[in-house]
């Protein structure tokens, strides 16, 4: 609404420094209107690292202004420079001898000749810049060899390249300066974004943003987020425009919920149901059809299992485990073991110590039941005891240290039937649009910031059998032969991807037998 939402501020930023938060809204930028992220992002790209900028923002409807100095993006990402009193001199081993004057030594041809073909190597920016453009006439399909990615340092390395090249910048994050290839890899991507204009919706909940929505329908349905829309008044900004929302289904299981809108003739998302190739280039369009950021898929389409917990502090006991404590709401509390219980056993099989009930109960999964036989006071019992999920919200998102590592993550981290992972480093609010290959068609619906550059999306696959939502089936030109019926290809997928869940639970067991 006239303006930048600023969603979430980097640490040590010049946003930062400048006194921005989340929640702000930037309205100028040296004096010049800030009406939507690519303009923001276009004027300070036309400034170099070093340059100051002034700015206007808006916090709880009052207008105060800053300045910020640039960097570049890249500086936000070096390591801790040493201490001043730390020794850096090189200390000489008992091997090598001190002497008060040292000749500087020639250096040797053969070391000549290696420098100068080092020289002569392409830089990591070129070697980069060639796999981007060869994926782009690709559909989007990086073609990487082990030798390739050898030249480049390595997978991580790499990796760590596109997530500082590749423009994965929330929408009102100021920090950075001109840098090329992010405005380069923003143009790349204005095809992609220009054949899905409106697709995307923002989804509030008593006039805050909540997440975004994707649109499913012509007639009003948009898809979003589940967790985030639980409580409250729900509404949706499209086009210009703000609608009432009601709720049609939830599908708590993915962490998704069907809205509905009193509005017509909307144009909404292409799935494809074809799942995209491991390496494909990936992108997320915001409300105004710009790009959130690029990124690749990581890891194709597959079952998270719940890794099954029940909830207590072991010790050792005399005749099995001790129940030293229970977590409060767990599966062993809500079964009825109590402190100083004695565990006997699991599943008729005798438990002795700590590490034996551990070997015991790992690898289980959430749901599972087991049973449980434990001595109270001497007396012995049996409980069936239906193991939980650990959240990782408890255990991880409250820890400080780990939300300055992992940045603010999703409410719902794990236990989804099906997910596609990507690198788009999306926060939690910008989760519930679309996620698009290079051809501008739905892969998947964005549903959890799982990790520093880890996103999880439902694929398209399971969100168009979920809606039964038809699609558009194309005759083979110049045969005969049928195409298969759109059930014929999701059954096939299915028995695929049950076929993967069983191996993957296989190779789960395996791996644990050989811990």
């Amino acid at each position: 609404d006239g303006g930048v939402l600023v969603t979430e501020v980097v640490p040590n930023s010049p946003a930062e420094k400048a006194g921005l938060r989340g929640g702000d809204l930037i309205i100028k930028v040296n004096d010049q209107d800030v009406l939507e992220p690519n303009g923001l992002i276009r004027m300070v790209g036309e400034f170099k690292a070093g340059d100051e900028i002034s700015f206007v923002y808006r916090r709880d409807g009052t207008e105060k202004s800053g300045k910020a100095t640039l960097i570049k993006l890249k500086d936000l990402m070096k390591p801790n420079q040493v201490p001043e009193d730390f020794p850096t001199e090189k200390v000489p081993s008992d091997k090598e001898e001190l002497s008060e004057e040292a000749e500087p030594s020639e250096p040797a041809p053969e070391k000549e000749k290696a420098e100068a073909e080092e020289d002569k190597k392409p830089s990591l920016e070129d070697l980069l810049d060639n796999l981007l453009k060869d994926a782009a006439r690709n559909n989007g399909r990086m073609e990487l060899t082990p030798d390739l990615v050898e030249k480049m340092g390595g997978m991580e390395r790499l990796m760590e390249e596109l997530q500082k090249r590749g423009g994965q910048i929330a929408p009102g994050a100021m920090g950075g300066g001109g840098d090329e290839f992010f405005a380069s890899s923003l143009k790349a991507l204005e095809p992609v974004m220009k054949k899905n204009p409106g697709v995307t919706a923002l989804v509030t909940v008593d006039g805050k943003l909540a997440a975004l929505g994707t649109v499913v329908s012509a007639n009003g349905r948009i898809l979003t987020k589940n967790s985030e829309t639980d409580e409250g008044k729900l509404a949706v900004k499209l086009g210009g425009q703000e609608y009432e929302a009601r709720v049609l289904k939830r599908f708590p299981q993915r962490d998704l919920a069907l809205l509905k809108i009193d509005a017509k003739n909307l144009r909404s998302v292409r799935f494809q149901i074809e799942e995209p190739a491991l390496g494909s280039i990936l992108t997320a369009s915001g409300v105004e059809s710009e790009p959130l950021g690029i990124g690749l898929l990581s890891v194709p389409g597959r079952a998270m299992s719940k890794v099954g917990f029940i909830g207590i502090q072991a010790a050792e006991g005399e005749g099995g485990v001790l129940v030293a404590r229970l977590v409060s709401g767990g599966a062993a509390e809500q079964a009825g073991l109590k402190e100083n219980d004695v565990i006997t056993s699991l599943d008729d099989e005798k438990v002795e110590d700590p590490i034996s009930f551990g070997g015991l109960i790992r690898g289980r999964k959430a749901g599972e039941e087991v049973r449980v036989g434990y001595l109270r006071e001497g007396e012995p019992g049996e409980l069936k005891v239906t193991l939980k999920e650990r959240k990782m919200r408890d255990s991880v998102q409250n820890d400080p240290r780990m939300k300055l590592s992992l940045g603010r993550l999703s409410e719902k981290t794990g236990g989804y039937p099906d997910v596609i992972q990507h690198d788009i480093p999306l926060p939690p609010e910008l989760c519930g649009g679309p996620l698009f290959n290079l051809n501008g068609k739905c892969v998947g619906v964005n549903v959890s910031r799982a990790g520093r550059t880890k996103t999880y999306a439902i694929p398209a696959d399971e969100i168009v059998e979920l809606l039964e939502i038809k699609m558009m089936e194309k005759s083979p030109k110049g045969s005969a032969k049928r195409s298969p019926s759109k059930k014929e290809t999701l059954e096939a997928i299915r028995a695929i991807r049950e076929s993967m869940k069983q191996i993957e639970s296989r190779l789960e067991q395996l791996e644990e037998s050989v811990r």
